[in-house]
């Protein structure tokens, strides 16, 4: 009950620091039971390197930020990443805010989860230093630059054994 308690003072500290740094538009993304949540709505099943309906959507403007929060997972895989990074999107470190990964690192050439991706070359890996599995807190947060309109940044868990549960899809926002 105790552990619990602090869980939950944990994630309103953060959802506090959230909605004090105010920028074009904040969205935050949490890593709950098993799924991408934001606002009312979860990820459901899809497969890496496609966007389709089982993504959770998010909906922004160039200038807005994404904040991942962690919980079952504590990295988020930017599927297309080395492409993105620094040119439609970037890593933004929060001033007197949490300890944030400063940057997407690529898949090792060991590591599993290149059999996961059809692209694994192409994927960046933001992983949230120090942080065990089922803490809370900021994973990475991410400023949308330069997302064209028909363009979709696709990020997962970076669990794998979650089996495709955890995608979601950055697209721009009609006007």
């Amino acid at each position: 009950m105790i552990r619990r308690s602090l869980q939950m003072l944990a994630v309103c500290t953060i959802f506090c620091l959230l909605s004090s740094v105010s920028h074009a538009d904040d969205l935050d993304v949490l890593s709950d039971g098993g799924n991408w949540k934001h606002a009312d709505r979860f990820s459901g099943i899809a497969e890496p390197g496609k966007d389709s309906r089982g993504r959770l959507h998010l909906k922004v403007k160039n200038g807005d930020r994404i904040f991942f929060l962690g919980g079952v997972t504590n990295e988020v895989v930017f599927e297309n990443g080395q492409e993105e990074d620094g040119k439609v999107w970037e890593i933004v470190k929060i001033d007197g805010g949490p300890n944030t990964a400063l940057k997407a690192e690529p898949l090792g050439m060991g590591d599993a989860r290149r059999t996961f991706y059809p692209s694994p070359d192409k994927v960046r890996v933001a992983t949230r230093p120090g942080a065990g599995m089922g803490g809370r807190g900021v994973i990475v947060v991410i400023e949308i630059k330069k997302l064209p309109a028909d363009g979709v940044i696709l990020f997962a868990s970076g669990t794998s054994q979650l089996k495709n549960r955890m995608f979601g899809a950055i697209v721009l926002e009609k006007d």
